[in-house]
């Protein structure tokens, strides 16, 4: 597998970055990826609300409100009312993840998405541990933010993220909405949410495909959260 994957980064990068509408990548991956950091970075917490509607073929999950606490570099709480399962994915993306250590990267191209310019690079894991085989994200220069993410799981698992921004305390741009397309294969429902006896009569080999929409609200930047939030209620995945 590791052998694969040397291979491959190989190719690519002998390949040379693809150009759009005549217009050739003038950064580095790397630089990209740094910028994107960089600029996140500047957010030391925050708490936002969140709406959340999930459909998934066969399965019924109701729409979930709930407030999210986050803190650099990566400690997340989420109070709910109710039962709440969410992927980390949908809540916080947090370029943080994203280095040389841990992923290959390169630029593939210069596109468009919504009318705006994006740097589209692709990650490639350094090693098999990562629940991901490969992910391409779009970054918007203009603000230096993620319009789009890609990723394939090594059991084929397929997700689409497109993500919609809004300014907050005039200076900082976060996610206003996250659409998710998912590709699952044998996806049984989340945890709790279902009876045992439902999740048995479901056919566990059937690739299902669903969507994730998350709107946020009401974010409060900066706050100076501390950590004892966090102290054993951070979220793991």
């Amino acid at each position: 597998m590791k052998y694969a994957i040397y291979i491959f980064v190989l190719i690519t990068q002998i390949s040379s970055a693809s150009i759009v509408n005549g217009e050739e990548p003038d950064l580095a991956a790397s630089e990209i990826i740094h910028k994107l950091r960089e600029n996140f970075s500047k957010i030391r917490d925050y708490t936002v609300d969140l709406h959340a509607i999930i459909e998934m073929e066969d399965v019924h999950i109701p729409p979930m409100d709930v407030k999210v606490f986050f803190k650099q570099p990566d400690k997340i709480f989420i109070k709910s009312d109710g039962f709440a399962m969410l992927p980390r994915e949908g809540i916080i993306q947090n370029p943080a993840k994203f280095n040389e250590d841990n992923f290959y990267m390169d630029v593939l191209a210069v596109e468009m998405i919504d009318s705006a310019m994006t740097y589209k690079l692709e990650l490639i894991p350094r090693t098999d541990e990562s629940m991901a085989r490969k992910i391409i994200i779009w970054v918007e220069p203009e603000k230096w933010v993620m319009k789009r993410l890609e990723s394939i799981s090594w059991q084929g698992q397929k997700t689409v993220m497109k993500f919609d921004y809004q300014k907050v305390q005039n200076e900082f741009w976060l996610p206003s909405k996250t659409i998710a397309n998912l590709t699952l294969s044998g996806f049984t429902g989340l945890g709790g949410m279902m009876q045992m006896q439902q999740r048995n009569e479901i056919d566990s080999k059937k690739e299902r495909k669903g969507t994730l929409i998350i709107t946020f609200s009401d974010y409060d930047i900066n706050s100076g959260l501390q950590d004892s939030l966090f102290e054993k209620r951070e979220i793991t995945y």
